[in-house]
């Protein structure tokens, strides 16, 4: 493992890296094994980078220890997934309906950036779900610029009494231009294959 300025960076921890339009996957398991053995100093450890316009993901699963999945640049579409871990630019992550569960605490998202997108529309959460929902990147970093936000959610997880006070309060009429269709899809997602 490489330490100091000789450390990786995250784009370079990557199990699966796409760089490319297009692509399509169907019934994969993406993992990364790294830091499951010594958990004693965890790093970075990428199940997949993805980078590209038009890349969907149709009934796989990404599993890591750190930083899981890196939705990078592009419109990505995830349908049937699960994405977990053991134990300005627009995009964000949108999940709409299905159920939250797991074992051990989770927080619903944490800001990687001043502008980091995450919406729960109408999903079902269980108690996995921390009580402050979501986390800033690190202490005292900036979040005035950031939409986390639940609407319509179920289940013991969705309790928002002791949310972060950051944390966005959407309409139903305000989350209508994430949960459309048209937050990432143009007509190409009918063309794949």
């Amino acid at each position: 493992m490489r330490r100091g300025a000789d450390a990786m960076q995250t784009y370079e921890t990557a199990t699966f890296s796409v760089h490319a339009n297009d692509f399509v996957a169907r019934d994969i398991a993406f993992t990364n094994t790294h830091n499951s053995v010594n958990k004693s100093r965890v790093t970075q450890a990428l199940a997949a980078l993805v980078d590209g316009e038009r890349i969907a993901f149709h009934r796989c699963a990404f599993s890591g220890f750190e930083d899981t999945l890196c939705d990078n640049t592009g419109r990505h579409y995830f349908r049937e997934c699960v994405a977990g871990r053991h134990a300005g630019d627009p995009g964000g992550f949108v999940f709409k309906g299905g159920e939250l569960r797991g074992t051990g605490r989770q927080y619903l998202g944490r800001a990687w950036n001043k502008y980091a997108t995450v919406v729960y529309y109408h999903v079902n959460m269980s108690n996995i779900v921390v009580p402050q929902g979501w986390a800033p990147w690190y202490a005292g970093s900036e979040t005035n610029d950031v939409l986390f936000a639940e609407v319509g959610c179920t289940g013991p997880g969705s309790n928002m009494a002791s949310r972060v006070p950051w944390e966005k309060h959407l309409t139903e009429g305000e989350v209508e231009k994430f949960v459309n269709m048209s937050f990432i899809d143009d007509g190409w997602l009918s063309k794949q294959p």
